[in-house]
Order: structure tokens, then sequence, then C-alpha cells
């Protein structure tokens, strides 16, 4: 007896076998497309070393607040973050795009309720491509300009019916980086050139989370949400 199998089946089988859910941030790149909203957090990061910088990724867990009808601010959320950067690191993937940065904000009993992915390095045609691949799988988006500390850039925003992406190509000048290199032969220390480029910072958020995102996470790689 001869056993056919489907194409679409042996591809299904080889895409589930080579990838796996990373059980801890950094253990290998995280699936960021269609990603549930019950997705566990705290599991992510329970690593306490990371918090630690005992690793080579180093990350911050703050307690995000809201202020009451009084005014007085009040725990709302947890914010964990990146402390320290790698490009060698790649931590999570969007359409086929690969991620250095990953930073998320749950309740305070855990439930995901917004993502902030950063790309190191992307040209302009890189980000056209980005956005063509993301309109051709969830449809047109809005597109307007925002500005934060004199510099300007386009937002992109898809609405679904359960989240809000968000993706804005900004120019980072370097102007507060500071580069170092060094003389391998004299060993001589010396102020590394600058390299201005465009960073791409891509969002998923909740739907009905925005605001409070927007408002009250207003550090690190969410700054540029708007």
């Amino acid at each position: 007896m001869k056993l056919y199998i489907p194409l679409l089946v042996i591809g299904l089988l080889l895409f589930s076998s080579c990838y796996h859910e990373p059980k801890i941030i950094g253990d290998g790149p995280l699936k960021l497309d269609d990603i549930s909203f019950n997705f566990s957090v705290v599991r992510f990061y329970d690593d306490k070393d990371l918090f630690n910088c005992k690793k080579q990724l180093c990350l911050t867990l703050d307690t995000v607040t809201k202020d009451d009808e009084w005014y007085n601010p009040k725990p709302a959320g947890l914010y964990y973050s990146q402390a320290t950067y790698s490009n060698d690191r790649i931590l999570a993937k969007f359409e086929g795009s690969e991620f250095y940065g990953l930073n998320m904000v749950s309740t305070l009993d855990h439930k995901l309720i917004a993502i902030a992915a950063v790309i190191a390095k992307i040209n302009i045609d890189e980000s056209k491509a980005f956005i063509d691949k993301t309109t051709k799988k969830y449809g047109r988006f809005e597109e307007r300009k925002a500005d934060f500390m004199g510099i300007n850039y386009p937002v992109y925003t898809w609405k679904l019916k359960d989240r809000i992406l968000q993706y804005s190509p900004v120019l980072d000048n370097e102007q507060n980086a500071l580069k170092i290199e060094k003389d391998m032969n004299t060993g001589t220390i010396k102020e590394g050139k600058k390299n201005p480029h465009y960073k791409g910072y891509f969002y998923i958020i909740k739907s009905g989370y925005t605001d409070f995102v927007k408002y009250n996470v207003s550090s690190g790689d969410f700054v540029i949400f708007d």
C-alpha cells in the first residue's frame, strides 16, 4: 500500500519542527505574528539573573502607575524593558523582519497588553517592504506625522479587531551615543565615528489600551509610540 502525504502537510510539519517558542527571553526569537494576549509574560521573564545583569541580556522591571480620580498614582501594570542591547541577539520576528529590542507591558496579574520591538538598523527600501508585507496581511493603514524631541517621523497604524499595530522608522543620529574604538595593536582607546541610521519601532497594543500605554508608559522604546 502506498501512502501519499500532501505537500501542504509536509510544509507544516517542517515549519513546526524548525520553530520553537522560546521559554525565556533570549532563548530564541519570539514570533510576534498574531501573538496571543494570553501569552505568559511572567514565564517569559522568569529568570532573576536577567534582572541582575548576570547574563549578556540585562533587563529592568518597573511598576506602571496611573493617577486615580484624586490624581494619586496607583499601580496599574508591569513594564519589562531592556537595559542593554546587542545586534548579535535577535529577540523577536514579525513578517520576516528581525528585532534586537523587545519590551513588554502587562497588567498586574501578568496579562499581556503591549509589545515594543525594535529593528537595529533599517533603510528606506527595507522599511517600505515591511509596510507592504504588513499591509498585505492586515489591510490598509492610517498614516500621520509625529514628533519627539524635535525629531519628526511617520506613524503607520493598522487597526485590527483585538489589537493595534503601529510602526515608525526613526532617524537615529547617535548624538547621545558614546561610541568607543580600541586599537588592537597599541591598546589605545578613542571615540568612535558616529553612524546616523534609521531604526524601526514596532508596537502591538491590545485594543482599549492605547491611551494607557501612551500616557503611562513613557520611557525606553515606548517613547516613540504615539
